[in-house]
């Protein structure tokens, strides 16, 4: 849930800080309008810079709160919430594809060839779930057990799993990796290992400023709030034009799973 979490932040991270960036170099325009000059032709400090990125910064964290509307923010799609990988020498990599192609329900969206320390595949798949096969077998008791936990009586957990299925979207994006086993074992152990390239990608994260750290504090909530007992979502304790210290969203976590604070010194 938390590499889901992140992989969500960066992705949406990204965005505002091409949103902030782009009211930055409005100010700039404003300032160069205000010179009378081109705006190429103006000569911005660094601690110019850094203040109209804060003002900037500052706007758009006021449309947040008083829920103005952002504007020129497109739909976002993370096709990597839901993938596998595939191990297959060469040879036989081309058969899944053709098999990908000629599966009912399935097409083909995008595929990408990594070459350099990673050497990959990537293949984004859309797929049509077929609802009324899925719904013609009767739940298990696992299943029956989890809906159970989360509020459901055994009695109303098959149609109450008949409604989410057919109240779901008709497609879904699911993320393919195909590689072979020396690959597999160089993205495990080798020179392109996961957690390196895990470490690279937070550190090239241009923006960190605390709306970034809020967007990675509400993603995860989200994405562990299935996990608990509570039922309703509620207010969010997470605002993201607000200042927070990792202990408050420690506290946050506790709260979620009724985690009691322990004494540190007994009396």
């Amino acid at each position: 849930m938390h590499r889901m979490a992140e992989k969500s932040a960066r992705r949406i991270i990204d965005r505002m800080f091409d949103a902030i960036r782009k009211r930055a170099d409005l100010l700039a325009d404003d300032r160069a309008r205000i010179l009378g000059i081109p705006r190429d032709q103006l000569a911005t400090s660094q601690e110019e810079m850094i203040e109209e990125f804060l003002k900037a910064e500052n706007r758009l964290l006021e449309d947040f709160k008083h829920k103005r509307e952002i504007h020129d923010v497109e739909d976002m799609i993370i096709n990597d919430v839901a993938g596998m990988k595939v191990i297959l020498e060469d040879s036989q990599q081309g058969e899944l594809l053709n098999v990908l192609r000629h599966m009912e329900g399935c097409e083909i969206v995008e595929e990408e060839r990594h070459t350099g320390k990673y050497n990959a595949t990537n293949v984004i798949v859309c797929y049509s779930p077929p609802r009324e096969e899925i719904l013609s077998h009767p739940l298990s008791e696992k299943i029956i057990d989890i809906m159970r936990l989360r509020g459901s009586r055994p009695g109303d957990s098959n149609r109450e799993f008949a409604e989410f299925v057919r109240s779901g979207e008709e497609h879904i994006y699911l993320e393919i990796i195909v590689s072979d086993y020396e690959e597999m074992l160089e993205s495990e152990i080798g020179r392109c290992m996961h957690e390196d390239r895990i470490i690279e990608q937070r550190l090239r994260q241009p923006y960190n400023g605390h709306l970034a750290k809020n967007i990675e504090y509400l993603m995860e909530y989200l994405f562990l709030f299935p996990y608990s007992s509570q039922y309703e979502l509620g207010e969010l304790p997470i605002n993201l034009w607000n200042r927070y210290l990792p202990d408050y969203f420690d506290e946050v976590l506790r709260k979620l799973y009724h985690i009691p604070r322990g004494n540190i010194v007994e009396e």
